[in-house]
């Protein structure tokens, strides 16, 4: 079932996950963090791996994903969304590994080391978008995982583009050379407007 982690302490403390092991969560992940000075650390050394659905209520900052060596890896063979009520969590190493379905976005995610693309899509929107900040990094990405939907890249980094189209399951990288400040920006998405109309017109 689901497994809801709730942090509303007055008090000034941390809540570690996945320090010395991984952790599966098999159905949904709702983690909440409402506590003065209280920050949620899943994925903190080791994978925290999620089947199903991840909604996430905190301040800034108030939960942090992969501090120190850990990645949160969406699995399964259904499709995952990722949702934050409130506030903006961190997400440092995000892995997308399904044997089926794929990762919807009903959140901007922003991710600051790197993502890992190896089976199944993240499916964003022009709202709801993957932000890749400065130095982030993307890898693995193929026909078999892509992001089909917005990017944002931030910074002065070359950068491959994930893109790709799920309806024709084909990634469709686009690249740019490094922009001069760690402030710039860029957004893009694929398009897939189907074959032309070849009929002739004589």
């Amino acid at each position: 079932g689901v497994t809801s982690i709730k942090d509303s302490s007055s008090n000034n403390h941390n809540f570690y996950m996945a320090t010395t092991g991984s952790d599966h969560f098999y159905s949904d992940l709702h983690l909440s963090q409402y506590g003065t000075n209280v920050v949620i650390y899943p994925a903190y050394n080791f994978y925290t791996y999620v089947d199903g659905n991840l909604t996430i209520s905190c301040t800034t900052n108030g939960v942090q994903f992969g501090a120190v060596a850990g990645t949160l890896m969406f699995v399964g063979s259904a499709n995952s969304t990722i949702n934050f009520t409130s506030g903006t969590p961190i997400i440092k190493r995000l892995t997308i590994g399904k044997t089926a379905g794929n990762l919807l976005l009903s959140s901007k995610v922003n991710i600051s080391t790197s993502l890992v693309l190896s089976q199944g899509n993240i499916i964003s929107t022009a709202t709801y978008y993957l932000c890749m900040l400065d130095n982030a990094t993307v890898s693995s990405a193929s026909d078999n995982s892509f992001v089909d939907g917005p990017v944002k890249k931030i910074g002065n980094d070359a950068f491959v583009f994930p893109l790709g189209n799920d309806s024709i399951e084909k990634y469709l990288p686009l690249h740019i050379s490094a922009p001069s400040s760690t402030t710039e920006e860029f957004v893009a998405r694929y398009y897939y407007h189907g074959t032309p109309d070849s009929t002739s017109l004589d």
